[in-house]
């Protein structure tokens, strides 16, 4: 077989309708999977004891990735932070104390539906993260960072 003919055979692989087909279906999963980021959260599936697994997370990416505490082994580490979020809206969250002293402290969260960001309160002052993925072991946060007003 001839070096043209074989390259032939393999650009007209490559392009074939049937191949097209598949990586369109690839593209409909991968974006599927960023629409459903827009479905309203489950607030029930929030109300449980999470784990931060920082291991997980790429260093390119600012998304926290935290597990239910039955989910699996957590391998010990000096800090992680863990937040428990109860039906009434408060919650409890791990202090990182200075003297490795860590201890829970009482807050309080909510969720707007319409952008599923989620609000904890701590200490009086409130943080944000977007969620981005929430099943029944699994919760994914992003943080918002502040935005600085400029005081008159």
């Amino acid at each position: 077989m001839s070096k043209l003919v074989f390259l032939a055979i393999i650009l007209l692989t490559i392009i074939s309708p049937a191949n097209f087909l598949h990586k369109t279906k690839a593209v409909t999963i991968i974006n599927t999977f960023y629409v459903s980021d827009l479905q309203e959260i489950d607030t029930k599936l929030l109300c449980q004891s999470w784990v931060h697994f920082f291991e997980e997370q790429t260093t390119n990416d600012s998304v926290q990735i935290y597990h239910s505490k039955e989910f699996k082994d957590v391998r010990p580490s000096r800090f992680r932070m863990q937040y428990t979020f109860h039906e009434d809206g408060q919650c409890d969250w791990l202090f990182l104390a200075p003297d490795d002293g860590h201890y829970f402290k009482k807050g309080n969260w909510n969720v707007s539906k319409e952008n599923n960001i989620l609000e904890i309160v701590k200490d009086g002052k409130p943080e944000k993260y977007k969620i981005t993925k929430l099943t029944s072991d699994t919760l994914y946060l992003k943080p918002i960072k502040p935005t600085k007003t400029i005081q008159e």
